[in-house]
């Protein structure tokens, strides 16, 4: 039974699908080009995002699972990066909350290069990999790593992309265009929650265990795929 490791190929499969298919709506509908464009481009590097992070949970070995990890922060970043400016683009954001946003994902796409070229300063040493029962029989291997010189700066971007983000939609919401905001609006939902969890489990403040898989990065992932859909 590998229910999990289906479920994350399944989703993955099914943000590659879409962006594929808005990747053709771009193609072929001048109105909103850049924003179609923007979000086939985000399905894909959250695609391989899920795809990556799947990895991880079949890694053998600590060398082998923080070579996936640095992977999966790589896409990630990127897949970040694509948002924002996906965001931009779908609210017509030119000024403001536009600009800071632009100057954010220049940021993000940064840390992606960092990833690829000095992949140690974002990603931990993995000491060990425990195999870890999921509570319908399902086995899958998880990593334990020490904290990255970078890592802070990474989540720092990340929540000020979802303050960013947050505003834009606001701003949208303002404008009086509901129906375009309320799109906005279940995604970063989705996203605020699970960073807001992973952040409380990464300082100490909620404990979990891993015979839950580290639910907070499950959940995270998920999210991910979700707003994709």
């Amino acid at each position: 039974m590998t229910y999990f490791t289906t479920t994350l190929a399944v989703v993955a499969g099914a943000c590659l699908a879409l962006g594929l298919l808005y990747g053709f709506v771009g193609a072929r509908r001048v109105a909103d080009r850049t924003a179609d464009v923007l979000f086939a481009a985000f399905s894909f590097a959250y695609a391989g995002a899920v795809l990556s992070a799947r990895a991880v949970y079949l890694a053998a070995s600590p060398t082998s699972a923080r070579s996936l990890a640095q992977s999966t922060a790589l896409v990630a970043s990127l897949g970040f990066a694509l948002l924002l400016l996906f965001v931009v683009a779908y609210t017509r954001s030119s000024r403001g909350w536009g600009v800071v946003a632009r100057l954010l994902s220049a940021t993000l796409i940064g840390i992606g290069v960092v990833s690829a070229v000095a992949p140690d300063l974002v990603v931990g040493e993995a000491s060990s990999v425990d195999r870890v029962e999921l509570p319908w029989g399902e086995q899958v291997l998880v990593s334990s790593a020490a904290g990255a010189a970078l890592e802070p700066a990474v989540l720092v971007a990340q929540l000020a992309a979802i303050v960013v983000i947050t505003a834009m939609t606001i701003a949208e919401l303002r404008r009086g265009d509901r129906e375009r905001a309320v799109f906005l609006v279940v995604g970063i939902g989705w996203f605020v929650a699970t960073l807001v969890v992973d952040v409380l489990v990464d300082v100490g403040v909620v404990a979990v265990s891993y015979t839950h898989l580290r639910a907070h990065e499950t959940v995270t992932l998920i999210s991910y795929a979700v707003f994709c859909l």
